[in-house]
């Protein structure tokens, strides 16, 4: 549990030590606030104590992914960047979010 956020952590002061700016955002928080707390809270609950239920709840996930074709992640990140930061992003930049390259783990991969 919580290991996304201890890479991210990790990535982030990478970027920062080699002296640029990194800034690390909930990918959840692009839907709201209120939802990322709700989803992060139940899902340790889940796997902490219902792990089977848990396990079924991934594997629909995983099967099912038209149960998330209604959700446009690119528009809610370019909103998000927007109303938050007052950044508009380009369609190359939105691109970057979601399929960095492997100079973004510093090489990792390469």
């Amino acid at each position: 549990g919580q290991g996304h956020n201890s890479v991210a952590k990790a990535i982030n002061q990478t970027i920062i030590s080699h002296g640029d700016d990194a800034l690390t955002v909930d990918a959840l928080s692009f839907i709201s606030e209120r939802t990322s707390s709700f989803i992060s809270n139940w899902f340790v609950k889940l796997y902490r104590y219902m792990p089977k239920v848990f396990d079924l709840g991934y594997n629909l996930a995983e099967s099912y992914p038209e149960l998330f074709e209604d959700i446009d992640i690119t528009e809610r990140a370019r909103s998000y960047y927007k109303d938050v930061f007052g950044v508009e992003l380009t369609d190359e930049q939105i691109a970057s979010i979601f399929t960095p390259t492997s100079a973004a783990a510093g090489g990792a991969g390469a």
